[in-house]
Formats: C-alpha cells, sequence, structure tokens
C-alpha cells in the first residue's frame, strides 16, 4: 500500500470514529445564540468555541477586541503542537486562530455601519 493511500486510510478512519462528536460541537455552536450587532450572547459563544477547541487537545484562549464602539468583543486564538507539547522549535506546533468579532460601527450609535442589517 502507498503511504499516501495508507494516510488517507487512517484520517478517513479518524473521521467515521469521530464524526458523531465532530456533530454535536457543531449542533451546540449552532445552537449558541450569538448576534455581534448587539452583542448578545457573543462572550458565550466565544468560550464555548474555546472549551471545544480545548477538548481537542488545543491551548485556546478568549481573547478580546477593545477598540472601536460598544463594549469589546472576544476572539479566540489557539495552540496546538503536533505530537502534543511544544518542542522548542520554531515549527514544533501549529497556529490555530479564530475570530469572531463584531461589526465595525460608522453610524456613531453603536450599533452596525448603516445599511447593515441582523
Amino acid at each position: 500500500m502507498t503511504e499516501g493511500k495508507d494516510l488517507i486510510e487512517r484520517i478517513s478512519a479518524i473521521i467515521e470514529r469521530r464524526k458523531d462528536e465532530w456533530l454535536e460541537e457543531l449542533a451546540a455552536l449552532v445552537r449558541q445564540r450569538s448576534i455581534s450587532a448587539s452583542g448578545e450572547g457573543v462572550e458565550d459563544c466565544a468560550e464555548l468555541f474555546a472549551e471545544i477547541m480545548r477538548k481537542s487537545g488545543i491551548e485556546a484562549e478568549v481573547n478580546r477586541v477593545h477598540e472601536g464602539p460598544g463594549k469589546p468583543y472576544p476572539f479566540v486564538t489557539g495552540v496546538a503542537w503536533a505530537d502534543g507539547e511544544p518542542s522548542g522549535s520554531a515549527d514544533g506546533g501549529q497556529d490555530i486562530t479564530c475570530a469572531g468579532i463584531g461589526p465595525a460601527d460608522d453610524s456613531g450609535g453603536g450599533g452596525a455601519p448603516s445599511g447593515w442589517t441582523s
């Protein structure tokens, strides 16, 4: 068996084994109310996403953007290492970043920019 085919089979087996778990996590994220224009649920959604990342072995952290109008919006950053631990080398891990930042505001009223709807 070729190395490429073996890799595809191993990845396919992992997907098959974990698909129900991943679908449950996706469903939880879809159910989580998160409205960036008002900020409703945005913090909870970021915390949920970070928890899912941590459960997968990713060192995740919720950060906040403090620039702009309204309250700070969260974004989640995380680092995953190929062998589960930092190797000390620059290429030892893969930096994974996900952002969930509210819309910019040009209305002056703390809401979505003019012409945007939520």
